[in-house]
């Protein structure tokens, strides 16, 4: 049975209609970030759940709609986008549809100049902003904060595009000009834009895209001065280097960690995740080893002087409807909504902000990445104790603080993923927090439930608790106790 055929026939057309696109308008509750102040019980007593969406076994217990919210109703989730000619459309009622109704709320990155080398349009001029442009901007950065990718393909000196090089910047002319761009655009946004990041996946092989990573590092030292120049506040972002499963790319980063502008910076970035998985041979041990991976970008950053941030962008996993011969790797979309889910909380549990790229047309991924964008608002990385005792294999586990003190638990077993994965039982113990309640979250079916609990020396303990092939949360709430 389709995914959507499923999910009306269990939860009538409640469920349909949370499904169809987050913060959109319906007939449950606005004011609720992750639960009403009345619940609203889904109507169920006489349709079972399918397995795949059972949390715990033999939980009867009600079960309610997750109420995501917009972006402009939100505060920093750190989960953020990329918007850049010419497949994102530069009008509010674009952003809005594609990116503000799913509750985006980290960095989105943009640029009005063409992002990759492929798509330049040489007749078009990089010192002229149009209007409307500026409006959009303007309009835009009163909700989420923006990142400005200094792309730049000197037009002007090169009208009919760049031949006969193999790498960018490596005269002092062509720096010059570039600082030129830096200038007028910095210059231009300095009210409305705080973060700039100095190019975009400077490892790709295209002659007029690629940078050689010494050039690299030196364009940097100079452009640096230029953006704190004119705006002291400003953040900067450098590395966006995409494709960390060739040893040749990763490699051309930890050039870039290993160099002396690491004090210099304030983010690191890179794009980890094309649509790589467990599933296919090829990337399979880097699918499982990123974890450690990151920890390496981690010490290599921070030995040679970094105290910033750093972030994820461009998570991707593809379906037959926005295929792309460059990332063969290809899901059904249920199975794509849970490695995005994966990638975003794997990702906020490491303490690295995240990027990621949805077609609009994929339901089922922008509900489930709506719903942690809602979800994850102000959570902080805390590391807390946990046990897992289950047959699932390979269990990631995260933890987190949220404003209000309520902890959250996520887990999931890091396999290849499938369509309709029931998942295995498990037993979770967390030490210290046996009076206080527990709550299932389900991101991907859009529910979430009161767990069943047992206060067992001193500890919580959730008994026939799922551990399924996505995330799910566990949300820990103190106990309100009748005085």
């Amino acid at each position: 049975m389709g995914q959507q055929k499923m999910l009306q026939k269990v939860f009538g057309l409640l469920l349909i209609v949370s499904l169809v696109g987050c913060g959109s308008p319906s007939s449950l509750p606005s004011d609720a970030t992750l639960m009403p102040s009345t619940p609203t019980p889904l109507l169920m007593t006489q349709t079972p759940l399918p397995s795949m969406m059972i949390m715990q076994e033999g939980n009867n217990l009600p079960r309610t709609l997750l109420q995501a919210k917009p972006t402009h109703d939100l505060a920093n989730n750190r989960i953020g986008s990329l918007c850049h000619p010419p497949p994102c459309v530069r009008d509010e009622t674009h952003i809005n549809d594609e990116f503000f109704d799913l509750g985006l709320k980290g960095l989105l990155r943009i640029t009005l100049n063409e992002i990759e080398s492929y798509s330049v349009v040489w007749s078009t001029s990089e010192f002229t902003i149009a209007p409307i442009d500026d409006e959009w901007i303007t309009s835009i950065s009163k909700d989420i904060t923006l990142a400005y990718s200094l792309t730049f393909w000197d037009k002007a000196n090169h009208p009919n595009g760049w031949e006969g090089i193999s790498s960018r910047f490596q005269t002092e002319e062509e720096i010059q000009h570039y600082l030129d761009y830096v200038r007028f655009i910095v210059n231009h946004f300095k009210d409305r834009i705080h973060y700039y990041e100095i190019w975009n996946e400077p490892n790709i092989g295209y002659p007029f895209q690629h940078i050689e990573p010494a050039d690299y590092v030196n364009l940097v030292k100079q452009t640096i001065p230029v953006i704190r120049e004119i705006d002291p506040e400003a953040k900067i972002i450098v590395g966006g280097v995409t494709a960390l499963q060739s040893p040749e790319y990763r490699e051309f980063l930890f050039q870039i960690l290993e160099s002396d502008i690491m004090p210099l910076v304030d983010v690191i970035s890179w794009h980890p995740f094309f649509g790589v998985s467990p599933q296919y041979e090829d990337v399979k041990d880097y699918y499982l080893e990123y974890p450690s991976l990151v920890q390496q970008i981690k010490n290599a950053a921070s030995a040679h002087g970094f105290v910033g941030e750093y972030s994820a962008d461009e998570l991707t996993w593809r379906t037959p409807l926005n295929s792309d011969e460059g990332q063969p790797w290809t899901y059904n979309e249920i199975t794509a909504a849970k490695y995005y889910a994966r990638g975003i909380m794997a990702h906020l549990g490491m303490d690295v902000s995240v990027g990621v790229m949805i077609d609009p047309r994929l339901m089922m991924i922008r509900s489930t990445t709506g719903n942690l964008c809602t979800l994850m608002v102000g959570a902080i990385p805390e590391s807390l104790p946990i046990e897992i005792q289950s047959e699932a294999k390979n269990v990631l586990s995260y933890s987190f603080s949220l404003p209000n003190g309520d902890k959250l638990f996520v887990f999931w077993s890091n396999g290849a993923a499938m369509d309709d994965d029931p998942g295995l039982l498990a037993t979770v113990t967390i030490p210290t927090f046996s009076n206080w309640e527990a709550t299932g979250i389900d991101a991907l079916y859009g529910i979430e439930q009161k767990l069943t609990t047992t206060n067992e020396n001193d500890s919580m303990t959730i008994h026939d608790l799922m551990i399924k092939d996505y995330p799910i949360i566990i949300r820990l709430s103190e106990r309100i106790t009748a005085e």
